[in-house]
């Protein structure tokens, strides 16, 4: 199974646990692969809603030929089981071939696994990635960034609550660890403070 990290700094390993710096180094091939898995894991999307997205100024013949390169370039670097295809449309990513850290960490939230959601958050969704000129997929990927920061900015603070209603030692990590992530946000100031009124560190 391939296993790609996105949040932070990216990185995409092969089925025999090498990295994949074909994909990762190249920014528009790692953004269509992210992409897709994020929008079309065990689904499919149209072509023509990612050569929008991806090749918005191409005349329609050569953003064609530019998606099927790099999907052929993406099925080269990962395996032909990766990335699928439903008639000459439609393009997906196959759910049994592919571990991503976003997709997992959805599943923790909706499992309650605060504890796994604080673990997988690693920064910032596909944080430094480039993409020039892009800017329907920038924002779009902005407004994913967003969310997953709220998520586990949320699930840092039911950490830190559950941790100090037990007088758990684990509470200063949580609660500084959700400061780090959001300092303006007054939840986690108010819950850094208590944590140091707690220890004896009243002022």
């Amino acid at each position: 199974m391939v296993e790609l990290r996105i949040l932070g700094s990216p990185s995409l390993l092969g089925r025999e646990g090498q990295d994949v710096r074909s994909v990762v180094h190249q920014p528009r091939r790692l953004a269509l692969l992210s992409y897709l898995t994020l929008s079309a894991c065990g689904t499919y999307l149209r072509r023509d809603k990612l050569l929008a997205l991806f090749w918005p100024r191409s005349p329609e013949k050569k953003a064609r030929s530019s998606l099927s390169e790099a999907l052929s370039r993406l099925r080269t670097s990962l395996g032909e089981d990766v990335i699928v295809t439903r008639g000459s449309d439609e393009v997906g990513v196959a759910a049994d071939a592919i571990w991503c850290d976003v997709l997992e960490l959805r599943r923790a939230v909706d499992e309650s696994r605060w504890s796994a959601v604080a673990e997988l958050y690693q920064g910032p969704l596909l944080d430094g990635l480039l993409l020039d000129g892009l800017h329907d997929l920038e924002q779009w990927f902005a407004l994913q960034s967003g969310h997953l920061a709220r998520t586990a900015l949320d699930a840092l603070g039911r950490l830190s609550d559950a941790a100090i209603a037990e007088g758990d030692d684990s509470a200063h990590i949580w609660a500084e660890r959700a400061f780090q992530l959001d300092p303006l946000d007054s939840g986690a100031a108010r819950r850094v403070m208590l944590v140091l009124a707690n220890s004896g560190h009243r002022a």
